[in-house]
């Protein structure tokens, strides 16, 4: 085990940073996990790793335990589902090609809604600030938009975009493929907010989660999500007890002084999943290590 926590520890395995569509620095969001009492924390952004290594660092410097992870937009059945996978080697050649893969499709669609708002008119005048040097991807361009006066809510400018100029910003990988380089690249593959119901996001049934367990190898449920109230928790809770999924949880956190803060869940919650992250959690007492783990 790399490292040692507490049931009582708080943990948070779902963040964003700058370097996808959040507004955590890596600096930041470890200062932020500290003074919030969390001990273990996961930066997942969409599809990119590129923030990764230097969340790395930033944790170490303040004692807090990290672990290398990326949120994965996923088909299944021709609906889009984010897919967490955590415990990764970020190098790994075969999650680098999945990742490419799905942010070519990704700056394509950027780049097709960038040119259809500037022929109608929108000259999106932040968009290369926004995007920081790189080639713009969809969130560059909608927040573009958004800041150019073309909506009041960002739902607005995406209901606009995908409705009224017909961009699909539709970059994922197939489900089966996203798990199985997760694994290839050492890790474990979590089904991310399977209850979202917001405009965007698709609710993962029963027979659903059920189904993608069985054909894909999905490993667990994030059970614990913001957008989940008591019932989800409790549906979604006895449904990874019984296809026997791991536990997890997140705050799903964008940014500082933002309606989804970060947010720790006792690491008791999620034991058998960060275990096999390499995260040794101590008994109840607190007073030794569960069978297993090591030095």
């Amino acid at each position: 085990m790399r490292a040692r926590v507490l049931p009582t520890d708080l943990v948070d395995l779902h963040t964003h940073s700058m370097a996808n569509d959040g507004r955590w620095t890596a600096a930041s969001l470890a200062a932020e996990a500290i003074a919030r009492g969390l001990r273990v924390v996961a930066l997942t952004d969409h599809d990119t790793v590129a923030g990764v290594q230097g969340f790395a660092r930033a944790a170490q410097l303040v004692g807090l335990v990290s672990l290398p992870a990326v949120e994965m937009s996923s088909w299944w059945h021709g609906t889009i589902y984010h897919v967490l996978l955590y415990a990764i080697d970020p190098t790994h050649p075969a999650l680098s090609a999945l990742l490419d893969g799905v942010r070519g499709q990704a700056t394509g669609a950027a780049a097709r809604a960038r040119d259809r708002l500037r022929a109608r008119g929108h000259s999106l005048a932040d968009l290369e600030r926004i995007a920081g040097g790189q080639e713009p991807l969809p969130y560059h361009v909608l927040l573009a938009a958004l800041r150019s006066g073309l909506g009041m809510t960002f739902a607005e400018v995406v209901r606009y975009v995908v409705e009224d100029l017909g961009i699909r910003f539709a970059a994922a990988a197939d489900m089966a493929e996203v798990v199985q380089v997760g694994h290839r690249a050492g890790g474990l593959a979590v089904l991310a907010h399977p209850g979202r119901a917001e405009f965007g996001f698709a609710v993962a049934a029963p027979r659903d989660v059920a189904d993608m367990a069985a054909m894909t190898g999905l490993d667990g449920l994030e059970v614990y999500h913001w957008s989940h109230g008591p019932a989800e928790e409790s549906l979604y809770g006895r449904l990874a007890q019984e296809l026997g999924l791991l536990v997890s949880s997140g705050s799903d956190s964008h940014g500082p002084n933002s309606s989804r803060p970060l947010r720790g869940r006792e690491a008791a919650r999620c034991r058998a999943l960060l275990e096999r992250c390499g995260i040794g959690v101590a008994d109840a007492t607190g007073a030794a290590l569960v069978e297993g783990s090591e030095e």
